[in-house]
């Protein structure tokens, strides 16, 4: 149960992140790039530039782990693989609707940041399996919790510090007035 609040944080966090259209900002002026890495090679590879293709996959990191250690029927890399795309599908459709710009790149690297947080949660998995005891009725995917909440934890918290900056939220305390 606590793996599914931390999911529905984390869904709450990019909907915020990535700026979802609500009905007072809906509009019809769609920018589409659907040429891949057009920014990139345009901005002669800038730090913004960079950090936009960084930011989109680790965006979608926890995706990857959430899924498998929640449900089932994602336990397996193509699953989860194809469920990142089209979540971030999903959101470049609903930027139709927006200012936002619809890129091809913002697919590809969420993509593959569910694809990266997949192999995370597997690695540690299998790697905890190995340490089993009990080998024939362990499955790669029992777990006890705490591992899996202390790494989803912390790549939730990288993912909402792309938003909010820490200072922002320090100095945001009412300490600093």
């Amino acid at each position: 149960m606590i793996l599914v609040a931390l999911f529905t944080l984390y869904l709450a966090t990019v909907f915020d992140i990535v700026g979802m259209p609500y009905v007072q900002v809906l509009s019809m002026n769609p920018a589409i790039n659907l040429i891949p890495f057009s920014d990139l090679f345009k901005e002669q590879f800038s730090p913004q530039a960079i950090f936009q293709f960084a930011a989109n996959i680790v965006l979608f990191i926890p995706f990857g782990i959430f899924l498998p250690a929640i449900w089932k029927g994602f336990r397996s890399f193509r699953s989860t693989a194809i469920a990142g795309a089209l979540l971030s599908l999903c959101i470049e459709l609903c930027q139709l609707f927006s200012s936002r710009v619809v890129a091809t790149d913002d697919l590809l690297m969420n993509t593959l940041g569910a694809m990266i947080g997949y192999g995370i949660i597997a690695a540690i998995m299998v790697k905890k399996h190995r340490k089993s005891e009990d080998a024939e009725t362990a499955t790669p995917f029992k777990h006890d919790g705490v591992e899996l909440l202390i790494v989803v934890g912390l790549v939730l918290v990288c993912v909402i510090f792309i938003k909010y900056p820490i200072a922002g939220i320090i100095y945001s305390l009412p300490l600093f007035g």
